[in-house]
């Protein structure tokens, strides 16, 4: 019986949620963008006791407000320092969160700031993110920089360019990206695995370790095991394995003097690392070349189409760059969370499917803005137009795209360009479609 009611508790929890980010998803694209459009850069103050739903949008938004609910708040730059009972949900181009927060946090935008108490579970997307807070749940978070300290009770799910971890993280910690590092307060109680280019584990693990990159460096203590997969193995003096170590590497491993390793040691001589960063190297490149063919016929066919609808977006996009901005990177987060979410459960799945299918349509469209965006910008700077035919604004395209794809090779900085042109290409998008809707 009180398995039944356990479960039945989690699927309303899971169905509560889905609603609440299927409703932000919507209002983004169908209701919130007209009156996103109809912004000036207002700077908005929101204070008191409030005990209904706050939704609040603005220039510069800051809420400093007692809340017995869930609050909703977008804007450039949104700042809450606030006691809040339910779920927080906000984007923009600069957001922090702090002070109190009994529910879940969902936060998208170019850079995220997180302290005090979070009394759910947290997930961050943006471009540069800093976690200082003590969360009660999980943490899911992926970023160009990230930055994840404070205290974790549950999981740590970190993705990005550079992550460093130095939080308390009570459950298992998966990382992956370019640059790895646990920094050495780190703690983790629970397992630990992390995948990427350079990896550095200089804190503490209280379970097994598992590693897999170009090169790995241990500085830090692992109580368990430790298996590594990797090009270059480096164990440094200080570091301290109490259990057995595995790796596989084309090299034998650098063991420092002063380093401990109480179990046994285990190499298998294998070049399997070096071919698999070579493979996937060769296949990401394979998969770019692929992609950017299909997205120029994608382009070509958009521009053609509905070149109205086009124009305008990449106008509005060079105009009101923030603002569609805000509006696409949050579609762009918000809407796949809510779909998966919705789609795991079953009375959700139709509207899963729909929010799939409009995110699929407003995703395309939103890349062809962008790359008719940077196309038109491009030769702007040279003096030059090429609205008016149709063979123009497919070059423009073209041009567009390529230069997203050759800003996107730049690490870390390129991503985040690439992922801002994005967002205000489908932002631009949704603000057209929500204008065509009322007109």
């Amino acid at each position: 019986m009180i398995k039944t009611a356990t479960r039945i508790g989690k699927n309303m929890n899971i169905v509560r949620h889905g609603l609440f980010l299927s409703a932000l998803a919507l209002t983004f694209l169908f209701g919130g963008a007209p009156t996103l459009a109809q912004l000036h850069g207002d700077d908005v103050l929101r204070t008191g006791t409030f005990n209904d739903d706050v939704f609040v949008s603005g220039g510069h938004v800051t809420i400093r407000a007692t809340v017995n609910a869930g609050v909703i708040a977008m804007g450039r730059e949104v700042m809450i320092r606030s006691n809040i009972t339910g779920d927080v949900v906000t984007s923009g181009a600069t957001v922090t969160v702090g002070d109190q927060i009994g529910g879940d946090v969902l936060a998208a935008a170019g850079a995220i700031r997180a302290k005090g108490k979070i009394g759910g579970e947290m997930t961050a997307v943006g471009g540069d993110i800093e976690l200082n807070a003590a969360i009660t749940g999980d943490l899911l978070a992926l970023g160009g920089r990230l930055e994840a300290a404070g205290r974790i009770d549950g999981d740590a799910k970190l993705a990005g360019g550079r992550v460093e971890a130095k939080a308390q993280i009570g459950g298992n910690l998966m990382m992956a990206g370019g640059r790895l590092i646990l920094e050495p307060d780190a703690v983790v109680k629970g397992k630990a695995w992390v995948v990427g280019g350079r990896i550095e584990i200089d804190g503490r693990i209280e379970k097994e370790l598992r590693a897999a990159g170009r090169r790995v460096i241990i500085a830090g203590e692992v109580l368990g095991n430790v298996h590594v997969d990797a090009i270059e193995l480096e164990i440094l003096s200080g570091a301290k394995i109490h259990g057995k170590l595995f790796y596989r590497s084309p090299h034998k491993a650098e063991i420092h003097e002063g380093a401990t390793i109480l179990g046994d040691v285990a190499f298998v001589q294998s070049e399997q690392p070096s071919h698999m960063v070579g493979s996937a190297l060769a296949a990401a490149g394979g998969i770019v070349l692929l992609l950017l063919v299909a997205l120029t016929i994608l382009g070509a066919a958009q521009v053609l189409a509905f070149p109205e609808h086009s124009i305008k977006s990449a106008r509005l996009g060079r105009s009101s760059p923030w603002r569609t901005f805000g509006i696409g990177f949050a579609v762009l987060v918000a809407t796949p969370i809510a779909a998966v979410i919705l789609l795991s459960t079953v009375i959700g799945i139709p509207l899963g499917l729909v929010l799939l299918a409009a995110y699929v349509v407003l995703a395309s469209l939103g890349l062809g803005n962008a790359a008719l965006l940077v196309g038109r910008q491009s030769l702007a700077w040279m003096g030059r137009n090429w609205d008016s035919g149709a063979w123009g604004r497919i070059g423009l395209v073209v041009i567009g795209l390529l230069i997203i794809a050759i800003v996107g090779l730049i690490p870390i900085l390129g991503a985040i360009a690439v992922l801002a042109a994005i967002s205000i290409g489908i932002g631009a998008s949704a603000v057209q479609l929500a204008r065509h809707r009322t007109a």
